[in-house]
């Protein structure tokens, strides 16, 4: 049986959720807590991709040339958040740019993502949210004059 592209793309997203979600998982409460509106954009955009969105072949296609194409959609979604009257399908059509190419990892061959490409990928982006939350949360800190962690 021929899996098709947008069975491919399901595929990739539940993938990409759940390394998501494995590596979030990894940290203490605290960082977990100020990660929490990146964290719900990324559920959110899972929630959109995988259950209100319909893909054709050319749709489903561009989307499987990245990496991640979960994280780069919710950190696009994420950025809209605060705007009045964005419907998701105003941010995905944003999306289907060729200058999106230029931005974000791709696969060196859409037919197969391999275990390192993916997780290089990934850890590069979750380590800047990471290094962007811990600097939130030592904001926080100093501002209601907790103690910073060791590592800070």
């Amino acid at each position: 049986m021929t899996i098709t592209l947008s069975q491919q793309l399901s595929e990739r997203l539940k993938e990409n959720l759940a390394f998501f979600k494995e590596f979030i998982l990894r940290h203490d409460k605290a960082l977990i807590y100020v990660m929490a509106r990146d964290i719900a954009a990324v559920e959110d955009a899972y929630w959109q991709l995988t259950t209100q969105t319909d893909f054709d072949d050319d749709d489903a296609e561009f989307l499987l040339k990245f990496k991640n194409p979960l994280v780069v959609i919710a950190d696009m979604w994420a950025s809209h958040l605060d705007e009045q009257g964005v419907d998701f399908d105003g941010v995905l059509y944003e999306f289907y740019d060729d200058e999106m190419l230029k931005q974000h990892p791709l696969v060196s061959d859409p037919e197969e993502v391999s275990g390192d490409e993916f997780d290089t990928a990934m850890f590069e982006f979750l380590d800047t949210l990471v290094e962007t939350s811990k600097s939130v949360l030592g904001y926080l800190k100093a501002k209601h004059g907790l103690p910073p962690d060791d590592d800070e």
